[in-house]
């Protein structure tokens, strides 16, 4: 890739001028090979050349033996937010595991309502459903930020039941969660966003607004000092 860009340099053409031909050249009409892979998908990723990433992917992923590689590249673009080049690999490392039921798979489907939704390119409804069967195949720590997340989109959809629901759902997972580090290493690392007793204290801030939605003003009001004991 370096040799390419400094071709492409030396010529006066603008970056990445020759990354399609390229790419049909390595990885579509002959067999790809990782270590020339990767680079070029990481450099399409860095300028946004989406449409190249999408034509060699597609070819690949018909080669189960790349999905972890791909996996491991998505994530790396996540963690650096090059979400649009990330959204491409999760999509194509979901529908190459979809008859996996793994917790990579339900991995990629969380990311993929995160970037959706950064993105504002989904319909809450149908993300939340798409996302929900997913949850339990999560890291349980990570469950705690998809049960949240999820239930922030049925807040603002104003599905009141399924946001009680979900609030319930994350205080039994919080729960179980402080009884297995009690039982734990104090230095075993955290996949939780936040600190594990704010889900808690969130799950009765939801509570808290669905009942003052419904107009169970008592009944807001004693959850919401639950919410303040809990921090």
């Amino acid at each position: 890739m370096n040799q390419l860009d400094q071709i492409t340099s030396g010529m006066g053409l603008e970056k990445g001028y020759f990354y399609e031909m390229y790419g049909v050249e390595c990885f579509v009409e002959a067999a790809p090979h990782w270590r020339r892979l990767e680079p070029f998908l990481y450099r399409c990723a860095e300028l946004n050349k989406l449409g190249c990433i999408k034509k060699v992917i597609y070819q690949v992923t018909d080669d189960r033996s790349y999905i972890s590689e791909l996996f491991e590249m998505a994530e790396n673009l996540y963690s650096k937010e090059m979400n649009e080049g990330a959204l491409i690999l999760y999509e194509c490392v979901a529908a190459g595991e979809k008859y996996q039921h793994s917790e990579r798979l339900a991995l990629c489907q969380y990311r993929i309502f995160l970037l959706h939704k950064t993105m504002s390119k989904f319909d809450n409804l149908a993300a939340a459903v798409q996302l929900e069967p997913y949850i339990e195949k999560l890291n349980e720590e990570i469950q705690l930020d998809a049960v949240k997340d999820l239930a922030n989109v049925y807040n603002t959809i104003h599905h009141w039941d399924k946001v009680y629901e979900l609030a319930e759902e994350l205080e039994r997972k919080v729960d179980f969660q402080l009884e297995l580090q009690s039982r734990r290493r104090k230095n075993r690392k955290r996949t939780a966003f936040y600190p594990i007793f704010t889900y808690k204290a969130y799950a009765n801030l939801l509570k808290a607004s669905v009942c003052e939605a419904c107009k169970q003003y008592e009944k807001a009001l004693e959850f919401a000092k639950h919410y303040i004991m809990n921090f």
